[in-house]
Formats: structure tokens, sequence, C-alpha cells
């Protein structure tokens, strides 16, 4: 008996331990830019990009933005607006959101 209680409870352990740390990584990842400034998406290595679907609560903070690269290609940037802070998320190509906490000043 006491070895089918270890049996059943160790995989259940095992399995209950990555979701308590995939929380943690569901926490916004907080970044910090300037009004007029933009904050390069990719650059942060938060997200596999290209990255889809860029959205921010409150466009009176910060706004997702598409830039032009030279010799072609584009890039998605945050801008920041206005002071503030506000939630911003985008979809990367793995199928995970990411959450940024965008403060702006």
């Amino acid at each position: 008996m006491r070895s089918l209680a270890a049996w059943c409870i160790a995989p259940l352990a095992v399995a209950l331990a990555p979701a308590g740390a995939s929380r943690a990584e569901d926490k916004p990842f907080p970044v910090e830019i300037r009004v007029g400034a933009t904050l390069d998406i990719c650059a942060t290595g938060r997200v596999v990009c290209p990255v889809m679907y860029p959205r921010c609560d409150d466009p009176n903070v910060a706004v997702p933005v598409v830039d032009n690269l030279e010799g072609g290609g584009w890039r998605l940037g945050l801008q920041g607006v206005g002071p503030g802070t506000t939630l911003c998320s985008v979809l990367s190509t793995t199928g995970a959101r990411q959450v940024f906490s965008v403060t702006v000043r």
C-alpha cells in the first residue's frame, strides 16, 4: 500500500511543480521608455519573433508601432505616448502571449 501511495504522489508532485514556475513567468515583464521613444519588442528577448496582434490597454500611454527597416523588413515596437503605466501584449510565433508592463516617463 505504501509503494502504491508513493507511486501516485510522485507523478502528481512532478506535474504540479512546473505549474508554479509558469505562473511566475505569466507576470508582466516591466519595461520603461520615454515619451516619443520606441522599444523594439524583439530586442527584449522575451518573445520569438516575428510577433503578431500587438495591443495596449491605454493608448494615451503607449501604442504598438511598425517601423520599416532599411533594406526591407519591419520591426514591431511599443512607442511611448504620454506619462503613465499600461499593459501591452504581443502574440509570439510560438503561440504564447507576452505581457509587458510599460512605464512611460
